[in-house]
């Protein structure tokens, strides 16, 4: 296993080594905060969002998105990168796009988006279901972590806040547990403003927490739901 996890590692480093793609934006910036487990800024200005990860929810913008995995994030990121000089790179453009730059964020020769993959810490996040820039090399530290039940993989479910549907299609085929301890299929009209969600890989792990099948879009038999009252026929 070690092996393999430095396999992951140094194939993050060379990437670094071998530069960027010509449309790719280098540059060098002291991380002045960290605002959660997916978003930096540097030099009190700029906002780089980490590109190809999704973490745990932990925003200093908004407390009632806190999570406890959000908090542990955030506290390794503070610990590795606050007040040190990073470099990072970013396509042209970007930035005017989406209001905050989406950048791959480097550490010496340690590739940090990479790493919260590897850790457990992220999972590896595919923009509308595309392949992203090192998708061969996040999706093999994201199999790894998941196989070797590192970081929140041990618990086999991620907590998620405040959804909008479009932020679901990533986890098309996974079930999603609601407030009311239900759970749901991705496409449940049920889930449209729900403020606590959370992520189950397996139907097994949903009903080891205690949540039972949606009423609606559940394809469940009766034997794992409460089964309906009998309505009396007519004479």
């Amino acid at each position: 296993m070690r092996a393999g996890r430095r396999l992951v590692v140094l194939v993050g480093s060379v990437a670094l080594l071998l530069g960027c793609p010509a449309s790719d934006v280098s540059e060098k910036g002291v991380v002045t905060q960290v605002v959660d487990g997916k978003t930096l800024v540097v030099e009190g200005r700029t906002t780089l969002r980490l590109i190809g990860i999704d973490a745990p929810e932990c925003s200093v913008y908004c407390p009632t998105k806190i999570t406890e995995e959000g908090q542990k994030v955030v506290a390794y990121l503070q610990t590795m990168l606050q007040g040190k000089e990073i470099f990072y790179t970013y396509k042209r453009g970007s930035y005017e796009t989406v209001g905050f730059i989406p950048a791959h964020i480097f550490l010496g020769g340690l590739h940090v988006n990479l790493d919260l993959i590897q850790k457990g810490y992220a999972r590896y996040f595919k923009l509308y279901g595309k392949p992203q820039q090192y998708d061969d090399v996040f999706q093999r530290a994201e199999d790894y972590a998941k196989a070797n039940d590192v970081g929140y993989w041990k618990r086999k479910n991620w907590t998620l806040t405040y959804l909008e549907p479009r932020d679901l299609k990533p986890f098309e085929g996974k079930l999603i547990g609601s407030t009311d301890q239900h759970f749901h299929t991705t496409d449940c009209k049920l889930l449209i403003g729900q403020p606590t969600l959370i992520v189950f890989h397996e139907r097994e792990d949903a009903l080891e927490a205690g949540y039972t099948p949606c009423p609606i879009c559940s394809k469940e038999t009766s034997a794992d739901a409460p089964p309906e009252p009998e309505v009396p026929a007519h004479p």
